[in-house]
């Protein structure tokens, strides 16, 4: 693996894909719950979709997946 501050060439591309693949799950995950929540009990998901807490909470949603996306990013991107 690595020692010290060397890396192995083999094990980074590795991680770098998963670390990709991580970020891609993590940020989809809010949607595909949303969209399994309304297919099973789109009365559940009402008070979100037509209230404006229930607006604003999916808004912050959305800007701290977003927020989570670019950090995954900037920790994923490593110049070897």
């Amino acid at each position: 693996v690595g020692v010290g501050n060397k890396v192995s060439s083999e094990v980074v591309p590795t991680d770098i894909d998963q670390g990709r693949l991580q970020g891609i799950v993590v940020g989809a995950m809010p949607l595909i719950i949303m969209i399994a929540m309304l297919l099973v009990d789109p009365e559940l998901m009402k008070p979100f979709l037509q209230s404006g807490v229930g607006v604003a909470t999916m808004a912050a949603v959305a800007v701290l997946v977003a927020c989570g996306a670019l950090l995954i990013r900037k920790i994923v991107r490593i110049d070897i």
